[in-house]
């Protein structure tokens, strides 16, 4: 069948579910509903809505055509639920409108990790808003499609439906969408079968001039009584009376329901044709879409172009699918009938005939259609053999549903296939969450490797990894891979790179950095090898992430850049799956304090990651934008930057991102002094502090410390001995691990702790070694993210190493530049102690200290003049007030300043 290329590579879609259906030479005008669309087009959505046979899709298409603006038209069909599916089709059919929509997202849909339908939806939003002109996209039977994933991916697009888009939907039913709402805002047309049903005179009309009846107006009258305007009953009828000796009886035969009369009238219909055309009808059935080879294949004659066009000549329900004729569909309706009508006169025939399209569509290597008509006729055999030539291609271009599908189709006796099929039902259930139900799969394929297939044993092998840590046993899982790339073959790229890369992944679960990193590092040149280029920028942006938790910051930048060069050199700069590699580079140059570099690699993370899809990417992405934010003082927007990672954590995404999620919660929750918001996020986690030490905890445990110092100044140190016992710990866990990064990040929390407990010796020895740590690999953020309470420390030690030159220990140029990285405020210290701040010259009034409060929460001040019920002047003023008694100029300094005047 035909096929159109999508990223470069052969792809299961379908040129003609993309045309605009052809109509008839002959048709009736239809003025009023044409102008019903027409008027349609200023609003969002058009619904055109009513039951089978209303003539739907003609009037659509009819009027498609003769718009002057471009359209994306795409028939859907049952197939269409695979969500990667759909979105490809849907990314397909705007490309004919507009070539570059979708561009961006269109290669990750051939991936294994393909991207949530959310993540797409979003991709093509951000492409229409920046079109030139409008683009009308008609999703035609829509009503085929009832997966939730497509249903919530069209409600999305309507949600956020930029103004270059108007979307009309034609089907049966009414789609999952918030139509009341949509109605009440103007923003829906609605089209329904009483608008469709045929008014008398253009009933008239197509008897007369479509069908050729020579019918008198009593006549007339009395088949539309019967038929009520319904479209298909009345070219059936029309059909059947083309032959009548008496058309009156005929039409007073007619009563009962449509489904009644629908039936009456194709077996009249049937009965007046030709038994070559009867035969001919019935023989094709079966398939989907008809062309002329195909249908000589099927029914074993030939001449099936001609019959084809004799059949559209004579109005039996055919429906071309390109401009040229050569592929064709029933009407809906009458092939249901058709089948009906097979099933009871021949109900061992379908199966043959569905048997020889699936060897006329294997043999034109278009493999799902052959394995798809293999089901249908239960030919489980074929199917089965298909099935293990083909189904790992169609989940490594990331249809696992389509897989799944299948899969479900097999009856329990066959579902147990030939090994590589079992691997590809395997990973499409992993890929699909559905980790109970692999195990027998996964044996059998392990039971074909045992009989001699090496590259099958690795390959599963590489699988029971990916399950063992999945499940919590991540050093079986390493086991397990490590076998697994002993086994592959050397002469397999595909199976060496990708068990080289669980293997790297399965380290990383089990917290073993060190092999991980030397895993990935050896399966970054397979994968790229083997043309796996979204495995190995995986390797990257975990590399990244590990050397980041180990404090190795130059590492991590060279091997970005090095990566970003390479990317650049092949012209492949704007790859989507480089989303991670600038995720990690900008988190390390906000570790540098290097905040518009930082923006600049976060900004093209979060483009392309909208446009890939890659939703952990994105998640990354805004948790580092929301760091970002607080460093300038924008409180608001980094609450909106988290909000988006937290809402594309609640749908579903790598577990390894959730920690970092939280962290940030937390981090701004204490920015903005809400202790109780900051606790029920780690609440939620179901990580407690107390909890023993792991890797997988140590994140959460760092923002546990956190939260207890901040609460151990709130309730006079109350917490202190909880907060000195937790850092404790994790420093032990993190020190034995080699994960300075955080071994950093905690000796400074520590040394708070210290500070407060009045051991200014032990928080200043904390201090130091913090400095000593990050000098060579240059941290400043993590020091300025402390605030004012470090910044005293930080300054006693600056004295101290002046007083005392030593050879080990960070130097006075190093503690001079991170100090210079903090707000400019004034704070009073005397040589080696730390100072308490003077009084304030005057005192905040009780409305000062409210704005203050609500600045603190990340109001702004449009939100602060509205909570307080004053102007926004008002609140101008008041914050001028705090600024001058406070002795700063932005609104951060003044929060910290107030945090150490215990204000806050």
């Amino acid at each position: 069948m035909t096929a159109i290329a999508a990223s470069g590579r052969a792809s299961p879609l379908l040129a003609t579910k993309l045309f605009i259906p052809s109509t008839r030479q002959t048709t009736v005008p239809r003025p009023r509903l044409a102008a019903r669309l027409d008027a349609s087009l200023s609003h969002p959505l058009t619904l055109v809505a009513a039951p089978a046979g209303f003539g739907k899709t003609t009037l659509v298409s009819t009027w498609a055509r003769r718009q002057s603006k471009p359209v994306a038209w795409l028939s859907l069909d049952e197939g269409d639920n695979d969500p990667v599916r759909f979105l490809g089709y849907l990314i397909a059919a705007l490309q004919t409108a507009q070539p570059a929509l979708g561009k961006g997202v269109l290669p990750a849909l051939g991936a294994t990790n393909a991207p949530p339908p959310p993540a797409v939806i979003a991709a093509l939003i951000n492409d229409l808003s920046q079109i030139d002109g409008e683009v009308l996209l008609v999703l035609d039977d829509f009503h085929l499609v009832d997966a939730a994933p497509i249903h919530e991916a069209i409600a999305m697009l309507v949600t956020h439906q930029p103004p270059q888009l108007h979307l009309m939907l034609v089907t049966r039913e009414d789609p999952q969408l918030p139509l009341a709402r949509l109605r009440a805002r103007g923003e829906l047309v609605e089209l329904r079968g009483l608008d469709l049903r045929f008014t008398p005179a253009e009933a008239a009309q197509f008897l007369h001039e479509v069908m050729g009846l020579a019918l008198d107006a009593d006549a007339v009258a009395a088949l539309d009584a019967r038929i009520e305007g319904w479209a298909a009953g009345l070219q059936l009828a029309a059909l059947s009376l083309q032959n009548s000796p008496n058309p009156a009886q005929t039409i007073a035969q007619l009563s009962g329901s449509h489904h009644f009369i629908l039936n009456y009238l194709a077996e009249e219909v049937l009965r007046q044709l030709s038994p070559e055309r009867q035969a001919f009808l019935l023989d094709t059935a079966v398939l989907t879409r008809l062309n002329g080879d195909l249908c000589d294949a099927v029914t074993g004659r030939t001449g099936s172009s001609a019959r084809l066009e004799d059949l559209l000549a004579a109005n039996i329900f055919l429906m071309p699918l390109d401009d040229e004729h050569r592929w064709y569909r029933y009407h809906h309706l009458f092939a249901d009938l058709l089948r009906h009508q097979l099933q009871r006169t021949r109900p061992d025939h379908a199966a043959v005939l569905q048997q020889r399209a699936s060897a006329w569509c294997e043999a034109q290597g278009a493999a799902v259609e052959a394995i798809d008509y293999a089901l249908a006729a239960a030919d489980y055999p074929r199917a089965v053999r298909l099935l293990e030539r083909h189904a790992r291609s169609v989940v490594l271009q990331g249809y696992a549903q389509t897989v799944e599908t299948w899969l479900r189709r097999l009856p329990r006796d066959w579902r147990l296939a030939g090994p590589h099929a079992n691997l590809a039902f395997c990973w499409s259930l992993l890929l699909r969450g559905q980790l109970g139900e692999i195990e027998p799969y996964l044996h059998d394929a392990e039971a074909a490797g045992n009989d001699g297939g090496a590259a099958i044993q690795a390959e599963a092998l590489a699988l029971r990894a990916g399950l063992a840590s999945l499940r919590g046993d991540p050093e079986r899982g390493c086991k397990l891979a490590r076998a697994a790339v002993a086994l592959a073959p050397a002469d397999d790229r595909y199976v060496q790179s990708m068990t080289a890369f669980c293997l790297g992944t399965a380290c990383n679960y089990a917290g073993r950095d060190a092999e991980a990193i030397a895993t990935y590092r050896a399966a970054l040149p397979l994968c790229k090898a083997a043309g796996n280029q979204v495995a190995a920028m995986l390797i990257v942006g975990n590399l990244v992430m590990l050397y980041i938790a180990r404090g190795q910051l130059r590492a991590a930048a060279d091997l970005c850049q090095a990566t970003l060069d390479e990317a650049a050199q092949a012209g492949e700069q704007d790859a989507p799956a480089l989303a991670v590699v600038y995720g990690g580079y900008g988190d390390l140059l906000y570790a540098w304090n290097e905040l518009d570099a930082a923006q600049e690699r976060v900004t093209r993370v979060l483009e392309l990651s909208r446009r890939s899809g890659h939703v952990a990417a994105l998640a990354y992405g805004s948790v580092v934008q929301s760091r970002l934010l607080i460093a300038r003082g924008d409180l608001a927007g980094a609450g909106q930057a988290l909000e988006v990672a937290n809402e594309l954590r609640q749908r579903g995404m790598p577990a390894w991102i959730a920690p970092y999620i939280v962290s940030q919660q937390v981090a701004l929750a204490l920015v903005r002094n809400d202790l109780a918001a900051a606790e029920q996020a780690l609440v939620a986690t179901g990580v407690a502090a107390t909890d023993p030490p792991h890797h997988t905890r140590e994140v959460v445990h760092i923002a546990h410390l956190r939260l207890l110092l901040h609460q151990a100044r709130a309730q006079d140190n109350a917490q202190l001995d909880a907060a000195d016992e937790l850092a404790q710990r994790i420093l032990a866990a993190a020190t034995c691990a080699d994960r300075m990064g955080r071994v950093l990040e905690v000796l400074l929390l520590r040394a708070q702790v210290s500070h407060a407990q009045g051991d200014i010796t032990a928080a200043c020895a904390d201090v130091v070694q913090a400095l000593t740590l990050g000098e060579s690999e240059g941290y400043v953020r993590i020091f300025v993210n402390e605030g004012e309470p470090l910044r005293g420390l930080l300054g006693a030690v600056r004295r101290k190493l002046t007083q005392q030159s030593a050879e080990l220990g960070p130097s006075p140029a190093y503690v001079d530049r991170v100090l210079a990285a903090f707000p400019q405020v004034e704070i009073a210290a005397s040589s080696g102690a730390i100072a308490p701040l003077p009084p304030l010259v005057e005192p905040l009034t009780e409305r000062e200290l409210e704005v203050l409060r609500l600045m603190a929460q990340g109001l702004t001040y449009d939100e602060v003049a509205q909570r307080l019920i004053v102007s926004l002047n008002t609140v101008r003023y008041h914050v001028k007030g705090i600024y001058g008694k406070l002795g700063v100029d932005k609104r951060m300094a003044a929060i910290e300043q107030a945090r150490v005047h215990g204000l806050l």
